[in-house]
């Protein structure tokens, strides 16, 4: 009996070890958010990274400070459908306000942990840093924007160019009428006065 306490308190040792170095090493960022104040309770150092301060700095400060003031309401109404069970996950792109000042992109994912007899106990908080997707977003829109200029351009350049060269065709045309008549009219004479004698 003892040597079965003593294996499942190592076999349990060894889960938290587990689950410790996930939370810590993970390539997001991970927080957990208290139901009573919505402070952070627990950070890992890459949510401490990607915010822009260190991780005793973030603890006990407020999630929703975080937030854009636009986006409350909707971060509001999802906090509301977790906590009622009505939403499993919450997931957006947002920009947040980092406690140094700074405007960040990221995509964030929420949900609400419950213990085994489905009592909430803690917002489980993930945060990836979305930044340089958003900046390359931008740049190709920009890109894409100049280039679609670009063909414009090159489509009234080239309607411009057809529209001289009508006008171009035309005078000539009409220049060549008056000579072209000429000649023709010479050659019926020509060949009419001059037909027995022409090869």
């Amino acid at each position: 009996m003892a040597e079965s306490i003593q294996q499942k308190m190592q076999e349990l040792s060894a889960n938290e070890s587990e689950y410790r170095a996930l939370f810590e090493q993970a390539a997001i960022g991970i927080g957990h958010v208290r139901l009573t104040d919505y402070g952070w309770s627990r950070v890992n150092s890459r949510l401490a990274h990607i915010l822009g301060c260190d991780e005793p700095h973030l603890l006990g400060q407020p999630f929703m400070r975080l937030f854009q003031p636009e986006d409350l309401p909707v971060v509001e109404r999802a906090r509301i459908q977790l906590d009622d069970g009505t939403l499993d996950m919450f997931e957006k792109d947002m920009q947040l306000q980092c406690p140094d000042g700074a405007t960040i992109w990221v995509r964030v994912t929420a949900s609400l942990h419950r213990n085994p007899r489905g009592v909430p106990q803690y917002y489980i908080v993930l945060i990836q840093d979305e930044t340089d997707r958003k900046e390359a977003e931008a740049a190709l829109a920009h890109y894409q924007g100049h280039l679609e200029e670009l063909v414009a351009n090159r489509t009234n350049a080239l309607a411009a160019a057809n529209r001289e060269l009508e006008s171009f065709s035309y005078s000539v045309s009409h220049d060549l009428k008056a000579p072209l008549r000429s000649i023709d009219g010479f050659s019926q004479i020509l060949a009419e006065d001059y037909a027995d004698r022409l090869d």
